[in-house]
């Protein structure tokens, strides 16, 4: 078997295991729309156009009364990072179960190389994140969401570069924190955090200055941003920035991940 084969073969195993689990579709899937239709409706009801006087009034700049639901549909948007980057997380911390329950040592002793484990692993988060975001995307906007309001860009762009990002940052998380009980924390918290102190429900403008600096270095942040300059703002001009942000993230990301799996004991 050639290794781009091996290497898809186990990556397909890993997230055919992830989907048929109740538990993992639960937060990969149900919890999700359903926060985001909890939150929709402060933002004015699902799919439908902001309230005036209602908690979030939006000023379309573009005029478009499509975008009109913009709010509804960034707040949609956090909830899908919040848990898709818990979702990653927790599927790339599933390396380390392998490793303490036997299953990465029995399948090193059939002779496949521990570098194409890894491959496999890295690649198995990305698909993973990929058809979450499918799903999420798919059946809110079923629900009402005009996701392509802006074009196919405003959307594409923000969620594709995005999840590279989630994927880079679980993969370089499980490179190094190989404790269950931090990275059990680190799900638990991480995400939430980095939504509430990144703008993601709510402007920061009248944050302290030191959350505010720290939005240089928070990826939700970068995220939200090219979303707002897909829908609101310029476009593809608007979203440069942000987005060459979160692949430098996801790169560092798996870069420093790879070398921390690669010197893990099987």
């Amino acid at each position: 078997m050639s290794t781009i084969r091996r290497i898809a073969t186990m990556a397909a195993m890993s997230v055919y295991r992830t989907y048929r689990s109740p538990g993992d579709l639960l937060w990969i899937l149900v919890m999700p729309v359903v926060m985001s239709f909890v939150l929709s409706m402060w933002f004015g009801g699902f799919g439908e156009s902001a309230a005036a006087g209602g908690p979030v009034v939006y000023d379309n700049p573009r005029g478009d009364d499509r975008l009109d639901s913009f709010p509804a549909l960034r707040a949609t948007f956090a909830v899908f990072l919040i848990f898709c980057l818990t979702a990653l997380i927790t599927r790339a911390g599933n390396i380390h179960e392998e490793r303490k329950g036997g299953t990465l040592a029995r399948t090193l002793a059939c002779g496949i190389p521990y570098r194409d484990v890894v491959a496999a692993h890295v690649v198995s988060i990305g698909v993973t994140g990929v058809i979450q975001a499918a799903l999420v995307l798919s059946i809110t906007g079923i629900l009402g969401f005009d996701w392509l309001a802006a074009g196919w860009s405003a959307l594409l762009l923000p969620t594709a570069v995005a999840l590279f990002a989630c994927a880079g940052i679980a993969v370089g998380i499980v490179g190094f924190v190989r404790n269950e009980g931090h990275l059990q924390l680190i799900v638990g918290a991480g995400p939430s955090l980095l939504a509430m102190f990144g703008g993601a429900f709510f402007p920061l403008d009248g944050a302290p200055a030191n959350i505010q600096r720290l939005t240089v270095v928070n990826p939700i942040y970068w995220s939200m941003e090219a979303l707002d300059g897909g829908f609101v703002y310029q476009g593809i001009a608007s979203q440069t920035g942000p987005l060459a942000i979160l692949i430098l993230v996801g790169v560092l990301g798996i870069v420093l991940g790879v070398q921390g799996l690669r010197r893990m004991e099987a």
